[in-house]
C-alpha cells in the first residue's frame, strides 16, 4: 500500500510517516513538502491515501484537493490542518475528500480516520457530525467513532486488514495476537 504525506513542516511529515509506519508495517509512505512536488507525485503515481495539509506556502491546498481529485478519482484523501473544523472541513469534504482532521487531532483519531476511508468510509470528528446534524448514535459511529476507540493492538490489525483490502470482513472482535506489537 502507498500513502503519500503532503504537509509543508518537517516534523508534521516525521510524525505522520513514524505513527503510520508502526501501524502499518508493510505500507510505502512518500512525502512531498511542496504543492509542484505534490502535483508530480499525484501525476505519476498511483496511491492507495493521500494525507494532505490544506495550508502549504506555495499554493492553496484546496486547490491542490480539487487537482487531486481529477489526477487520482479512485484515491481517497483526507486533509490535514491547522486550519478550525468549522471553517474548512466541509469545503474540503465538497472538493472531494474522504475526511477531515485538525492537527490537533490525537493519535488514536488520526489512526481511525485513515482506517475508516482506506475501508472506502467518510470520517470527520464528533464536533463535525454534530454541527452537520449526524447527531444520531447510529450516525456518528459511522462518521466519527472516536468515543469508542478500541485498543491500539486492534486498530492495527484494523489498520492493516484494510491495507490488504479485507476491510469488509473485519470486526471489533478481531483476533490481535498475530499482529506485531
Amino acid at each position: 500500500m502507498r500513502i503519500l504525506l503532503v504537509d509543508d513542516r518537517e516534523i508534521v511529515r516525521r510524525g505522520l510517516r513514524r505513527l503510520l509506519a508502526e501501524a502499518c508495517p508493510d505500507a510505502e509512505l512518500r512525502e512531498a513538502a511542496r504543492v509542484p512536488s505534490a502535483r508530480e507525485a499525484l501525476t505519476h503515481e498511483a496511491w492507495r491515501l493521500v494525507l494532505l495539509d490544506i495550508n502549504l506556502p506555495d499554493g492553496s491546498g484546496l486547490e491542490l484537493l480539487a487537482q487531486a481529485r481529477l489526477l487520482c478519482p479512485q484515491t481517497p484523501l483526507l486533509a490535514l490542518s491547522a486550519y478550525p473544523e468549522a471553517e474548512f472541513a466541509v469545503r474540503a469534504l465538497k472538493l472531494g475528500t474522504a475526511g477531515y482532521l485538525t492537527k490537533a487531532s490525537l493519535a488514536d483519531e488520526l489512526l481511525l480516520a485513515v482506517q475508516r476511508v482506506l475501508a472506502g468510509g467518510k470520517y470527520v470528528s464528533a464536533t463535525l457530525a454534530e454541527k452537520l446534524g449526524l447527531s444520531s448514535n447510529v450516525e456518528l459511529a459511522r462518521y466519527a467513532p472516536a468515543a469508542r476507540l478500541g485498543r491500539v493492538k486492534r486498530r492495527r490489525s484494523r489498520l492493516a486488514w484494510a491495507q490488504h483490502g479485507k476491510a469488509a470482513a473485519v470486526s471489533v472482535k478481531l483476533p490481535t495476537s498475530r499482529w506485531p506489537q
